[in-house]
């Protein structure tokens, strides 16, 4: 059975340890001082709260994923669905149902786990605003208190975009400052929302949460990790090849884990990994995702294209040089300026520092091989 899962959440055997990252997050839990985690998507943000809070068996996680969510109703939905899980594994379904009568909830069954589960009606705005989202909130502090509740909202920065968000973050801040008997973790993966929400004076959230970044794994450690996990079905990775994934992909730990993936599909029992299998991994790779990449760039102008192209040959630095100008074909400042900014606007790549990354890597190694797109 193929060892390395991506795409998901991931714990015990599967989970890389983090050792003084860990051991930060559990001294923040323990003195109930809230966070805020930051880092790249697929850097393990998700797997690394839920491996910790496991670890702490006196504490229980409430999770709320906001990622993508739409508007306030979905923010609400989104809170429900979280509280729904948390009550059906503690015995408090029927406790949630009466105390959120009021906003009169569907009952019904989760068909992934079989659990009952609650929902609202789309089309329900009768009880709908942001008091309604710290009514949730006070809810969950309160009904598990006795489990010392360690409330996680993931993707954080993605309730900052609604059109309502001013209101909506004042009204969840003036709930949340109250609630001193649990932590509230934060997760994003998007480091500017974030600390637009975080570090800005004119955010109701500034200075309210300590930053955690979260980076790649210690190649000393993830390396070791990896190799065993080749080692389990008699593939010997050789050092050096586990070093070339993880410059591929800059060392995101999800993105090396759908590597070793492919890695693993393209070899057999017995064999010693070489570059030839990591390129055969890579071809797997991109023919699943060719009509993205395709779609990706049919939705572009000439000229964004260009830019992207420009891009990745320059691993996203010194974007406005003579040399990437040369290379791109596109002389003016101000017109890559534009381009960039609608790459960003539609999540291809975000800025990093001085750097614009790409959202998947993959795309910028399809492009290096496909220079005549």
């Amino acid at each position: 059975m193929n060892p390395f899962r991506y795409g998901s959440t991931v714990g015990k055997e599967d989970f890389c340890r983090r050792p003084d990252l860990e051991n930060e997050i559990k001294r923040h839990i323990e003195s109930r001082q809230n966070i805020h985690i930051e880092g790249d998507r697929r850097a393990g943000k998700t797997s690394l709260v839920f491996e910790v809070v496991r670890d702490q068996k006196h504490n229980m996680l409430l999770h709320f994923d906001f990622q993508l969510v739409k508007c306030m109703a979905d923010v609400r939905a989104r809170l429900m669905t979280g509280l729904s899980a948390a009550s059906s594994k503690t015995g408090m379904f029927e406790k949630l149902v009466k105390n959120l009568a009021h906003l009169r909830p569907i009952i019904g069954i989760n068909p992934a786990t079989g659990e009952p589960s609650l929902s609202v009606r789309a089309d329900d705005t009768d009880h709908l605003d942001g008091r309604s989202i710290g009514e949730l909130l006070e809810f969950a502090r309160v009904t598990f208190k006795s489990h010392n509740p360690v409330i996680f909202l993931d993707e954080f920065q993605d309730v900052a975009k609604l059109p309502e968000a001013d209101g909506l973050l004042a009204i969840m801040r003036s709930c949340i400052q109250h609630h001193h008997d649990c932590t509230y973790i934060y997760s994003g993966s998007s480091r500017s929302d974030m600390d637009a929400i975080f570090r800005h004076p004119d955010s109701p959230f500034y200075k309210s949460a300590i930053a955690v970044p979260v980076g790649p794994i210690a190649r000393e450690d993830f390396i070791p990790f990896l190799a065993s996990k080749f080692y389990s079905g008699k593939r010997t990775a050789p050092t050096a090849i586990l070093e070339e994934i993880l410059d591929l992909v800059v060392d995101n730990p999800g993105d090396v884990q759908e590597v070793c993936n492919c890695l693993w599909d393209a070899t057999r029992t017995g064999q010693t990994l070489d570059r030839s299998d990591v390129e055969c991994a890579l071809g797997l790779i991109f023919g699943r995702e060719i009509k993205y990449f395709e779609q990706v760039l049919g939705d572009m102008t000439s000229l964004q294209k260009r830019c992207l192209q420009g891009l990745a040959k320059c691993n996203g630095q010194n974007i406005y040089t003579k040399a990437f100008m040369i290379e791109t074909g596109v002389m003016n400042t101000g017109s890559i300026t534009k381009a960039v900014k609608q790459l960003e606007k539609r999540r291809i790549i975000s800025a990093v520092g001085k750097r614009f990354v790409f959202a998947s890597p993959f795309l910028r190694l399809w492009l290096l091989r496909n220079p005549s797109l």
